[in-house]
Formats: structure tokens, C-alpha cells, sequence
């Protein structure tokens, strides 16, 4: 769209607001939401800014008289280069000077509440980067540089690239408190260390970590991603790339999944995965505390839906109907219909 970074991103982020945050996320202000909303915008009039944003709403912008600004809903922050008239909200590139309404987020979006605990980045994602096998090895003849000693040196630890991909993000839960919301995620750190390569006296020698971080792409598309690319897919759901394959015998449904890379020696799951297939993974599992994979239950309920999407269009009149109650569509099922059978 021609949009800047800093179209979006204000100067309390940019420079800091004399708050110390542990992670450069944790400072983010901004949310679509504060632009796509639906119903009534959060305004700052003129008078109500304050002195750093009046400062460069003055300079950026030639008369701010009787605009009414857009504010962020985390900390109340004005958008200096937004406004709001005649029930429609506006924002103008910074540099580019380029002017855009800003849409009302869509239908899907905010009907019901069966999506409400989605980042909008989940659905509207386009790509995200993920890469599998990329290693780091010593070798005691590469020429190197020691940083600390600044002088170059023999021996040097040089990286050797894997395989890299980019697609349609895997997910995740963050928990916040009580809420819970489902964002994107790619690998974070897939690392196996082996102690013996340089400390004989290692009694265990080898460390291995799977996690995987929170993303957020800025891949930004206006069409959110189908229903099947997360309910049928095992990359979203995290089981990493592969067959997930709905199968119907003798009037019981199951899932079965064949992922595409074998499984790691050290934790038995595939090389790209994030967790298991229809399995609860324990421990650290993210570069951060409160993100995590889909639990056993929660990957239930995705594959339940995913299952009906394997004979009803998403489009259709009942795969909409589901967006409403879900529930009260699956009590008046037709005997055709095969759910999983979960039970092993």
C-alpha cells in the first residue's frame, strides 16, 4: 500500500516512553484495531495532546484545527497523522502524504464471537519465515576474528544454512491472565548443543531446545486466510509440514497426520514441528513464558471443524451457520455427518 513504518508506528514506541520493557513487543502501542474499528473510534481533539505529539503533529502538518484525532486503546495515545469525519477515519503517510479511509474491520471479523480471541496478524498474515536445519559448527582452522581480544585468530564457528520456507504461519496461544489469543508463530531457537565438542568432562553432553517465538510478520493482506488453511492444516496447528488426512472407517472418523521430515532424535517430534500430534507438550516450549502450542483439547476442536470442512464448502449456508453456534449445528447434524472419534 505504500505505507512507511512509521505511518503506524508512533514516536513513544519508535523512541521509547521511559518505560524499561523486557521485549521490544511489549512496547507496541498500536493495534489494527485502533484504525479498523467497528463502532464508536477512541478521539483526542486538538487540546488534548500531549506536548511531544502536539510538537510533531505542528511540524509534520499545517493546521490541526478541529481535527479530531484517532487514539490508541492501550495507552491512549494520539495518532497525529490520523482523523475522523463524518463517521470515517482517515490516515495520511507521513512522508508520502498519501491519504487513506480506513475500512471498518469485515463481518467475519466481528459478528460473533467465534473468531473474538484471534490477533487480527493470525487471519491476515500473509507469509511468515520459517527455516529447518541451519547449524553452527567450530572449526579449529577457519579464520576468524576474536572480538574481545580484536585480533583475528584461527579457529571460528561458521554457520551452515538449512532449508528455509516461507508460508502461511503456524499458531499459538498467548495468555495474558484470563485471555487467551490465538497469534502467529515461527521457529524461534530449534538448537541442539554438544558439550563434548568443547568440554571432555561433560557428563551430559548434549542440550536440546525446540522453541518457537512469537511473530509478527508485516505481511499484511486485506484477505484473510481460508478456513481449511488452519483447520486442515497441519503447519498451523503446529505438527509441522506434512499429510493431515481425514479418514472414515466403519462409520468412525479419525485424523491421521505423515508429516514430511522425520522425527529428531532428542524429543521424537518432526524436525519443522512445534508439538505433537494430538499430544500436550510439557516444559519450555517458547521464547517466551506466556506463549505456548494448541493443547490436545484445543487441537480437538479445531479438527472437529476442520473434519466438517472436509465435505462442506466454507462458504456455505451451514459452514456459516457455525460462525453463530457452532454447537446448536452440530446438535441437529445429519446421520451422513462423521465426527472424530477421539477415543483411542
Amino acid at each position: 500500500m505504500g505505507m512507511e513504518c512509521i505511518d503506524c508506528h508512533h514516536s513513544y514506541e519508535l523512541m521509547g516512553d521511559v518505560t524499561l520493557y523486557a521485549h521490544e513487543e511489549d512496547q507496541v502501542d498500536i493495534q489494527c484495531s485502533d484504525c479498523h474499528f467497528d463502532g464508536e473510534p477512541r478521539l483526542l481533539e486538538p487540546h488534548q495532546l500531549d506536548n511531544e505529539s502536539a510538537i510533531i503533529a505542528s511540524l509534520r502538518f499545517e493546521n490541526s484545527a478541529g481535527k479530531k484525532y484517532l487514539a490508541t486503546q492501550k495507552r491512549n495515545n494520539p495518532l497525529i497523522n490520523t482523523w475522523y469525519k463524518n463517521d470515517t477515519a482517515f490516515l495520511i503517510g507521513k512522508n508520502s502524504k498519501k491519504v487513506f479511509a480506513m475500512k471498518p474491520p469485515a463481518g467475519v471479523c466481528s459478528r460473533d464471537n467465534v473468531h473474538s480471541n484471534l490477533n487480527c496478524t493470525s487471519c491476515h498474515a500473509g507469509w511468515a519465515p520459517s527455516c529447518i536445519g541451519c547449524h553452527n559448527e567450530y572449526n579449529p582452522s577457519e579464520p576468524g576474528y576474536n572480538m574481545l581480544a580484536n585480533k583475528e585468530q584461527t579457529g571460528s564457528w561458521v554457520e551452515y544454512t538449512g532449508e528455509y520456507n516461507a508460508y502461511l504461519p503456524a499458531l499459538g496461544i498467548r495468555e495474558e491472565g484470563e485471555k487467551k489469543t490465538v497469534i502467529p508463530v515461527i521457529p524461534g531457537m530449534v538448537l541442539t548443543i554438544d558439550l563434548k565438542s568443547f568440554d571432555k568432562k561433560a557428563h551430559d553432553s548434549l542440550i536440546f531446545k525446540r522453541l518457537f517465538a512469537p511473530a509478527a510478520p508485516h505481511t499484511t493482506q486485506s484477505e484473510g486466510r481460508n478456513c481449511k488453511s488452519c483447520h486442515n492444516d497441519p503447519v498451523a496447528l503446529g505438527f509441522g509440514d506434512g499429510k493431515l488426512d481425514y479418514q472414515i472407517e466403519n462409520g468412525k472418523g479419525k485424523w491421521v497426520f505423515f508429516p514430511k521430515y522425520e522425527d529428531n532424535i532428542h524429543d521424537g517430534l518432526p524436525e519443522d514441528a512445534w508439538t505433537g500430534f494430538l499430544t500436550d507438550r510439557t516444559g519450555v516450549t517458547s521464547t517466551r513464558t506466556n506463549v505456548r502450542p494448541f493443547s490436545v483439547e484445543e487441537q480437538k476442536k479445531i479438527l472437529t471443524v476442520g473434519a466438517c470442512l472436509t465435505c462442506h464448502e466454507e462458504n456455505s449456508e451451514i459452514m456459516q451457520e457455525t460462525l453463530l453456534d457452532f454447537k446448536k449445528v452440530l446438535a441437529r447434524k445429519s446421520e451422513k455427518c462423521v465426527l472424530p472419534n477421539w477415543k483411542k
